[in-house]
């Protein structure tokens, strides 16, 4: 049986609630309380990511979301250095977990690129440099239904 009595006596009246609050934010200012610590990730969004650990085929990244992201690790060349923990590296978030907390693929965390991350940044840094109707010169790689 609930004592409602008690109940009562260990509420706190708004009076209460802001004197503890004061007391609890003390000399902090509230641009300096961090409030949760996740932002909004929005698909197709090119965000920079801390590593978190390499393992596996996989790199965990944490890009400031609930969950944290994973990217595999043949997006670094054979040449290329993999990250070290604590390292920042630019991502591409590919895919974010539902409602659910289900992403289309099985592992249930964000699906990150660091290639097309790479490559979105390249061709918008071309996009600022180059006019319409310049002339641009360079390599061939392959040949496509819509041209070079």
């Amino acid at each position: 049986m609930v004592n409602r009595n008690l109940i009562r006596g260990l509420d706190l009246s708004e009076e209460d609630w802001q004197e503890e609050l004061g007391a609890a934010l003390e000399g902090a200012s509230p641009e300096s309380i961090e409030w949760g610590g996740t932002r909004e990730i929005v698909v197709n969004q090119i965000v920079e990511g801390k590593v978190l650990r390499v393992e596996g085929d996989f790199v965990l990244v944490d890009v400031g979301y609930k969950s944290e992201g994973i990217i595999l690790r043949n997006e670094w060349e054979v040449d290329e250095e993999l990250p070290e923990p604590g390292q920042m590296v630019k991502v591409l978030i590919e895919d974010v977990e539902d409602i659910h907390g289900l992403v289309n693929d099985s592992r249930g965390m964000i699906a990150l690129s660091k290639r097309k991350a790479e490559k979105i940044e390249a061709w918008l840094k071309v996009m600022e440099t180059v006019n319409e109707g310049d002339v641009v010169t360079g390599v061939v790689t392959r040949k496509r239904k819509g041209g070079l």
